[in-house]
């Protein structure tokens, strides 16, 4: 079992993949702002040497190649556990069910695949713990559900790792429509096409992303979430959506420094959207992102 004061919250882990660095360093840094009521004492991963990547330096295989460009968090540096929590014994499971019935954790946080989050999720609310989800919540509108109802009939709280929120710059939005700096907002035009993986490349190296049973849709669930939920939290509540989306590119391709194709995927989900939004205050505005793009 795991070590440590019995006052701090123990918190198990759940998915050791390329987002684990950018959390970790999360954990990190509260730690060094001086919250140190926890104690992360878990790692789950399906093959054990992920999880081992991040216990200890030089336990288990190297950090993973970057696959973002600097900035995004999937490029945050790789980080090991023993860094700033050097005295916590830290088991590791490949199964989340064993480690819900062998550790006395307080707190799960789920990194896994998106398409296993809602079971991963309700597992864990039943067996007493609070749960934090990376985003997307979850595969469906139903999944979402189900792990909301999950957690009210435990009493536990579910929580979503939504980031965009928090960043400084949509801090300072909010902060200025409150003081009235700029009005009342009326319109809102927010977009983005082509970029780092335009026209055809996996994103983030990551095929799944482009599979809907796997991560539900594309850029307008990938990205949509956060879009929507920094104009929510600015704005205010959205009253209507009208939307459009297209797949432009049936393929998307893995390419080695050359340009010679490596791996390649077939896309039955969106990489591109359009959506009107009304919100109840009146404002209205368009939301706009394509994976897509040539020329």
């Amino acid at each position: 079992m795991a070590t440590g004061s019995t006052d701090k919250v123990r918190i198990a882990l759940v998915g050791c993949g390329r987002i684990m660095p950018a959390h970790l360093w999360g954990y990190k840094r509260l730690k060094e702002a001086g919250y140190e009521r926890f104690e992360i004492t878990a790692l789950v991963a399906r093959r054990i040497e992920d999880a081992l990547r991040f216990r200890k330096r030089g336990e288990g295989p190297g950090p993973r190649e970057q696959a973002m460009p600097p900035g995004d968090p999937l490029a945050a540096p790789h980080i090991y556990l023993d860094e700033f929590q050097p005295d916590v014994e830290v088991n590791v499971y490949t199964d989340y069910r064993e480690m819900l019935k062998e550790e006395r954790v307080d707190a799960v946080d789920i990194y896994a695949s998106l398409f296993v989050h809602h079971e991963i999720a309700i597992a864990a609310l039943e067996a007493g713990k609070h749960v934090m989800v990376e985003k997307p919540m979850g595969i469906t509108v139903r999944a979402c559900r189900r792990m909301c109802d999950a957690a009210e009939r435990a009493g536990k709280v579910l929580a979503v790792a939504e980031n965009a929120r928090y960043g400084q710059a949509t801090r300072m939005r909010r902060w200025a429509i409150e003081q009235g700096l700029i009005g009342k907002v009326q319109m809102l035009l927010h977009g983005g096409i082509g970029g780092f993986w335009s026209p055809d490349g996996i994103i983030a190296d990551t095929p799944w992303r482009h599979k809907k049973v796997l991560g539900g849709g594309g850029p307008t669930i990938d990205l949509g979430v956060h879009f929507f939920d920094v104009y929510r939290y600015i704005i205010g509540e959205v009253d209507e959506v009208y939307a459009s989306v297209r797949t432009f590119e049936p393929k998307r391709y893995r390419r080695d420094e050359l340009g010679r194709v490596l791996d390649e995927v077939d896309v039955d989900v969106d990489d591109t959207f359009f959506a009107i939004v009304h919100f109840k205050d009146g404002a209205i505005g368009q939301i706009t992102f394509s994976w897509a793009g040539r020329g």
